[in-house]
């Protein structure tokens, strides 16, 4: 979704949005590289605490290349464009809302984008929000030890349907999807029906429609190696 009345947002906005406690944001300069980023940020990236560690990074160095190029492409039209984006993701495992404005050129010398970002957990009574246009190329990390058959079960499982329900949207026997759950159980650490529910949950893999979590099943083939296909 985009909005073209953009809001341009100011050097003088950062403190604000600093201020907001959990609220992750990072501006970007022209080459998409972080020139600003809010003391949250470090919960956003793998193994980061510090948020001077992200300063300076582009895309390429946080998420694989097909991931880095599709949200490249949709920060430079934000740039391009002059126009304020709204998309969805699946970022770090779990699901992300993202709106990103164009940065105001006067005020901070350059052009560049701005991107506001909410976990799962943050919007966990949201649900799904359709007017947020998905970019489905994912970022995996635990994940990626999934092949794309038992992140089709791991979806089905966060809706809460029976191995039996599963089994006859699937085509797929009741045994096989049985299979299918005990190695999901191996791969995350999960140990019951109910934990793996809690934490697709809390990553926020029901709040996907069928069809977006299709797509990311999808674009996940273009990034994993032939053997976790399976």
């Amino acid at each position: 979704m985009t909005d073209s009345t953009a809001r341009r947002i100011r050097r003088d906005d950062l403190d604000l949005f600093d201020s907001i406690p959990g609220l992750v944001c990072l501006a970007r300069d022209e080459s998409l590289r972080v020139v600003w980023t809010s003391h949250s940020v470090s919960g956003l990236f793998e193994g980061v605490e510090d948020p001077g560690e992200v300063l300076g990074t582009r895309l390429t160095e946080r998420v694989g290349p097909e991931a880095a190029q599709e949200r490249e492409g949709m920060l430079r039209r934000v740039i391009e464009r002059d126009e304020v984006v709204h998309h969805t993701m699946l970022s770090v495992d779990s699901r992300m809302l993202v709106t990103v404005f164009p940065l105001d050129p006067g005020s901070f010398g350059h052009k560049g984008t701005f991107a506001v970002i909410s976990d799962a957990k943050q919007m966990s009574n949201m649900g799904r929000t359709g007017s947020f246009t998905l970019l489905p190329t994912p970022h995996f990390v635990r994940f990626a030890a999934l092949t794309t058959r038992e992140l089709e079960v791991l979806y089905q499982v966060a809706q809460g349907e029976t191995t039996a329900a599963i089994a006859e949207r699937l085509h797929r026997s009741p045994k096989t999807v049985e299979n299918h759950i005990n190695s999901i159980h191996q791969k995350l650490g999960t140990h019951s029906r109910a934990e793996l529910v809690l934490l697709a949950s809390e990553h926020g893999v029901h709040q996907f429609s069928e069809d977006e979590w299709s797509r990311v099943v999808h674009a996940s083939k273009r990034t994993r190696p032939t053997s976790s296909m399976n």
